[in-house]
């Protein structure tokens, strides 16, 4: 049988370069992975969309490029890429698609999520640690920058100095649209197609009671709960154990 293709979903201001590490270990294992640029997050302000459907749309056109070649789909969400994601799969789960390749499971790292019809700004409002300490908001381009070094303590905290500098190199400068959510919930792709949860217990960013919560809402009852020590960027700081859980959410038998 073959192996399905993960998508990579990025979280807020998170290109797809700070997912390098998680690539390069999946790829080992014989995985095709791609991370979408999101169009709302960059270095260029004067490109970014209104809202964060354009970012939806970007990930559904890069689900559907695999289904097109006939590669079922891991998506892989971080943060609040977990509502972007789910918001992208309607109508392109296996169960739904019609052919013989779609999404067949839903995998959050430290991921939000929502019913529908929820506006996501106002859903997310006060749920992220540290928000006003290392975000930056720039009224005049209505864009979000992070303050790396006060990031450090809410993103990294677990993570060695080595990759923390290196996440630093690779995120610096990048903005993301403000608009990124300003949009309503359609989808909640959760509610039907299998989903795993990667819950970080040493997250400071997105707490891991605040993930306790997202994994409690109706229709999550029956989405696998994984629990991981490592803080909001887990792939970083124990990388085996996370490629591990995510191989398994594949369908691989792997040893705990």
């Amino acid at each position: 049988m073959p192996l399905p293709s993960f998508v990579i979903v990025p979280g807020a201001l998170h290109t797809p370069d700070a997912y390098s590490l998680l690539i390069e270990q999946l790829q080992v294992h014989g995985y095709k992975v791609l991370a979408v640029a999101l169009p709302s997050i960059g270095h260029d302000p004067s490109t970014f969309p209104k809202s964060g459907t354009a970012d939806i749309v970007a990930v559904r056109a890069v689900i559907g490029e695999c289904i097109a070649q006939g590669e079922d789909v891991v998506l892989l969400m971080h943060s609040l890429g977990g509502i972007l994601g789910s918001e992208a799969c309607k109508g392109l789960a296996k169960s739904e698609t019609g052919n013989e390749a779609g999404v067949v499971r839903l995998f959050f790292i430290s991921g939000a999520f929502t019913p529908e019809a929820v506006h996501v700004g106002q859903s997310m409002q006060g749920k992220v640690g540290g928000f006003e300490t290392y975000i930056l908001f720039d009224a005049a381009s209505g864009t979000m920058s992070a303050d790396l070094e006060q990031a450090t303590e809410y993103w990294w905290n677990d993570v060695s100095e080595q990759r923390v500098e290196e996440q630093k190199r690779l995120l610096g400068g990048v903005r993301m649209s403000a608009g990124i959510t300003d949009f309503t919930t359609e989808c909640a792709a959760w509610k039907w197609i299998p989903s795993t949860y990667l819950l970080t217990e040493g997250d400071r960013s997105l707490l891991p009671e605040t993930q306790e919560w997202f994994t409690k809402q109706e229709g999550a009852e029956q989405m696998e709960v994984v629990r991981c020590e490592g803080g909001h960027c887990p792939w970083l700081s124990r990388t085996e154990e996370v490629v591990s859980a995510i191989r398994r959410a594949a369908g691989e038998e792997v040893d705990m």
